[in-house]
């Protein structure tokens, strides 16, 4: 059991880019292609905070996201009152960042909107 459980009572859903797309052997344009949502339990806090984003600017984040599930680079979210249904409206994260316990091992992952 976790010792977070309890604080994650929201969820959002996240995707992933599985194809680029491109051209087939005809020149005809092939669309990106996306994962299945994926569920993901977490809190979710509209709080404004000054971060320095992936691209190395300093900007500021609207929304936050905590949760226990690992989170890589490449994902996208569907933050709550969005339906997941239309990868073009999922939203990428400004930062991604983690936290470690005294053991070593990785316990929660924030996102920055």
């Amino acid at each position: 059991m976790s010792a977070y459980r309890h604080l994650l009572k929201e969820l959002v859903y996240a995707t992933y880019l599985v194809s680029k797309g491109g051209q087939d052997q005809d020149g005809n344009p092939i669309p990106p292609q996306w994962a299945d949502p994926i569920p993901i339990r977490c809190r979710v806090e509209d709080r404004q905070e000054l971060i320095r984003a992936k691209s190395g600017d300093e900007v500021v984040s609207k929304t936050q996201l905590i949760t226990e599930t690992p989170i890589h680079e490449n994902y996208r979210f569907w933050l709550p009152g969005t339906e997941p249904t239309d990868p073009s409206k999922a939203v990428e994260p400004l930062a991604i960042g983690s936290a470690s316990t005294l053991d070593g091992r990785t316990r929660l992952w924030q996102v920055w909107f």
